[in-house]
């Protein structure tokens, strides 16, 4: 009773040191207070669609912004709220993801990951209930989820033909998160693009750091490495990577594009602003197909669960010449 006082602000009837720790016991655990689950018969329409992030930054004007502006626009054309889940996975168990997904509020889910296996238990909890679900930037999840991505591997593609046309031979490649569904299959991408070409000499061509935002010292052991190689074209499997690379390599004196070119992936404002060549992910259509799958699955329960991957766009700017003689 006394928990139940303080969660439903009757605080009144408990002594401060009490609702204190209370308060610190439901923050500890990662508590949400919700109403109690229903079944689906009792399920009455909302009109809402969730959206599961495990982070989200506002001030960021990337990817993730796009992919939320796509949904806004499709849940306002097709007159649906959003409401937005976000919590950590350290938060998050299956007893309160049974109790926050199941208690009506929403008619289906969208889930915003690109690790792989994120979330795979709720999600094949909320499959086995019959709500729909989508999910965003991944592609191994359970049967009955649909999926949302774009073309990692294609984007490796573009970028490769691209060099070979101008007269490069050796590529090299930064990868980022192996954890994350952009990081392998992008690295996947680059590999079979190269060794169908015959270009692939050895695997010290591949690098890869631990996210897809190196750290100064990473950016300056990457372009030693580089310099060490000879490569005269590095494949990024970021914006972020390709720019702090950049960095790396002008503090050593070497220039791009004159002794080496770069690529990113994600056509992120700073790509724009430093004239990087890179790939330009749809994030807003992607947003947007999220979206109208929901509806689709929501409209009709006999709608087919499709995996969709979208076509990228080589966006070829100054960071990219013929390599010099």
């Amino acid at each position: 009773m006394t928990v139940s006082n303080v969660l439903n602000g009757r605080e009144g009837r408990v002594s401060p040191a009490i609702r204190s720790r209370v308060w610190e016991a439901v923050e500890e655990l990662g508590y949400v207070p919700v109403a109690s689950p229903i079944s689906q018969k009792q399920r009455q329409p909302t009109r809402t669609i969730g959206v599961v992030f495990d982070s989200f930054n506002p001030d960021d004007r990337g990817l993730g912004t796009a992919v939320f502006s796509g949904m806004m626009e499709a849940a306002r054309d097709q007159d649906y709220d959003l409401l937005s889940i976000l919590r950590s996975p350290r938060q998050w168990n299956g007893t309160q993801a049974e109790v926050a997904l199941f208690d009506g509020r929403a008619d289906c889910f969208i889930f915003l990951s690109s690790f792989e296996g994120s979330r795979e238990a709720t999600l094949s909890d909320l499959v086995a209930h019959g709500m729909p679900c989508v999910a965003a930037f991944r592609r191994d999840v359970p049967e009955g989820v649909a999926t949302v991505d774009g073309d990692h591997e294609g984007a490796m593609e573009l970028c490769i033909q691209h060099l070979v046309q101008l007269g490069h031979e050796r590529i090299a490649f930064i990868g980022g998160d192996p954890a994350r569904n952009a990081g392998h299959r992008r690295e996947e991408g680059f590999r079979h693009s190269m060794q169908s070409r015959g270009l692939l000499q050895s695997d010290e061509w591949i690098s890869i750091v631990g996210d897809f935002v190196p750290s100064d010292d990473e950016a300056t052991n990457l372009a030693h490495h580089l310099i060490s190689l000879k490569a005269t074209a590095a494949v990024c499997a970021s914006d972020w990577l390709a720019t702090k690379l950049w960095d790396a390599l002008q503090a050593q004196g070497v220039r791009v594009p004159e002794d080496i070119s770069l690529t990113g992936v994600d056509n992120l404002p700073m790509a724009q602003a430093r004239n990087l060549t890179t790939i330009s992910i749809p994030g807003r259509e992607i947003g947007r197909l999220c979206v109208q799958i929901c509806d689709q699955l929501t409209q009709d329960v006999t709608t087919p669960v499709l995996h969709h991957v979208l076509p990228v766009q080589l966006e070829v700017r100054s960071s990219t010449a013929p390599p010099a003689d």
